[in-house]
């Protein structure tokens, strides 16, 4: 029997009530938020989103395409047995993963879930609090083992401390202190702690240590101590190149890079960052194009006219005129809705005089474009969250000095728990791009630690040369991602290199 034709037989033959998307998708919805709130589960919005472009191709190969791992019937919960929902987030692991490497039911995950869970906190907190949330029991207790002194991690296990609580209010985190400066001090420190727990943990409470974090002498001496005090204790650690998880009792990686949805937010307060939540711009993607094409086509009087005028007066009034600029006056009026006057401009581009707005002209209109293109692929691609012109910061201390560390995100964006820090820049200078790119690299890094990844947008000409010796100078290959005119020049290309950016940076499409 045909395939479509056995799906609407299918369809037929489930009650009336059973076809309508509100009562399957509620009791559903509820059986995954009982499950973990935590992990992604938010799919009743989706299967309202029903993505016709998809249209007469088999099921399974769309769903797999879309990212989507479901059965037919999950599917018919959005009334049409043709079409197919595009997910802003995946399901979570009570939907079948049986196209996937690794996959694993609901009742087989939580055979990898401890009461007692042992992690090393390094200087990221990041994997420590992925698997906090994937691997530790509800009303479990969490062990977070940092080193001490002024250079410890003790601050970095509070904030994660804190972090954990509030996600998952039900576990105890517990935090020791572990002395790093000898390795029979680790042992003896941390064997002494499992075997408190050996005698105080009631028959039949399991152990686990993930051991991601941490330094590695730490990670071999804990995990000799922890062995020797359970023999059957799980260990576990996060693989960043391929967002897996290695399970000393699995004989194959688990693929958990959108098992857990981590927003910006979230990954700023773990290092201690604050940021103020900025509204979205307003979209203007026909502007956008024909500042693209400026840029491309009249570069030099585009330049003369911001470096002239300080965008005091718009192009095309006695203050400065060139005919290299007469598709952008155009642009102007069209974004007006009308004759273009200096106070509409600003208006429109949400500043309050022309003057105020040298730096968007300058550059800031690039960040908006690319953040205008996530947007319309975020669904798709799988990213859930995503800002821009982020400028976070964290008070610290020196002594008696109180002080202030900024940083700046042009376009960032999360994929599951995975960081994607783009970097903006309209300049055609190749090292100022390339100074422009390490800056948001080595803060990429820092906030989303090895599983980051970074972009770089400008309208250097030759970006395929210039991504090669960024990979060969810096050793970042498959970390960095260059665009440049030649992707710019063409909105679509554009779009399909980024999708692919989003659904390759781990080589997990392949995997698919």
């Amino acid at each position: 029997m045909p395939f479509l034709a056995s799906m609407r037989l299918l369809y037929a033959s489930l009650p009336v009530v059973a076809r309508t998307s509100s009562s399957l998708l509620s009791g559903w919805s509820g059986y995954v938020t009982a499950w973990k709130p935590w992990v992604r589960h938010d799919m009743s919005e989706e299967f309202d989103k029903c993505g016709a472009k998809r249209t007469g191709k088999r099921v399974e190969r769309v769903f797999i395409k879309a990212g989507l791992q479901t059965s037919p019937v999950a599917m018919i919960a959005c009334g049409c047995i043709r079409c197919v929902c595009l997910s802003r987030t995946k399901p979570p692991l009570s939907l079948s993963r049986s196209t996937r490497m690794g996959a694993l039911e609901l009742s087989n995950w939580a055979a990898y879930q401890t009461d007692r869970l042992l992690l090393l906190v390094g200087t990221n907190p990041l994997p420590n609090y992925v698997a906090a949330l994937l691997l530790a029991k509800d009303n479990g207790t969490i062990y977070l083992l940092h080193s001490g002194g002024a250079h410890g991690t003790a601050k970095v296990a509070e904030r994660l401390g804190a972090a954990i609580k509030k996600k998952r209010p039900g576990v105890q985190v517990v935090p020791r202190e572990i002395d790093e400066s000898n390795e029979v001090i680790v042992f003896r420190q941390v064997r002494d702690l499992a075997q408190s727990l050996a005698r105080d943990v009631p028959p039949g409470v399991s152990v686990g240590l993930n051991y991601t974090g941490g330094t590695k002498p730490m990670a071999v001496h804990t995990y000799r101590a922890v062995e020797a005090a359970f023999p059957k204790a799980i260990f576990s650690y996060l693989d960043a190149r391929t967002l897996s998880l290695i399970v000393s009792t699995s004989t194959r990686p688990i693929p958990v890079g959108n098992e857990v949805a981590v927003s910006i937010s979230e990954m700023l307060s773990l290092h201690g960052y604050q940021s103020e939540q900025t509204p979205s711009p307003n979209f203007h993607p026909e502007f956008y194009q024909t500042l693209v094409k400026v840029h491309i086509e009249a570069w030099e009087a585009w330049r003369e006219w911001i470096n002239n005028t300080r965008c005091s007066s718009l192009p095309g009034t006695d203050t400065f005129r060139s005919p290299y600029l007469e598709e952008v006056q155009r642009a102007f009026d069209k974004l007006c809705g009308g004759s273009a006057t200096p106070e509409a401009v600003a208006r429109k581009l949400g500043y309050d005089s022309l003057g105020s707005c040298l730096d968007w002209f300058k550059s800031k209109w690039l960040e908006h474009y690319i953040f205008w293109i996530l947007h319309c692929l975020a669904p798709e691609a799988g990213i859930h969250d995503y800002k821009v012109s982020l400028k976070p910061k964290r008070r610290y201390q020196v002594g008696d000095e109180k002080k202030t560390q900024h940083l700046e995100l042009d376009v960032a964006a999360v994929k599951g728990y995975q960081l994607f820090a783009i970097s903006c820049i309209a300049s055609r200078n190749k090292d100022h791009c390339k100074e422009h790119l390490l800056e948001i690299y080595v803060r990429a890094r820092q906030i989303g630690g090895d599983e980051a990844r970074t972009g770089l947008v400008s309208f250097y000409p030759d970006s395929e040369a210039l991504q090669h010796e960024i990979e060969e100078d810096w050793f970042t290959e498959g970390r960095v991602e260059v665009f440049g005119v030649g992707d710019l020049r063409d909105v679509e290309r554009l779009e399909a290199k980024l999708k692919k950016w989003f659904e390759t940076a781990n080589d997990l499409g392949a995997k698919l």
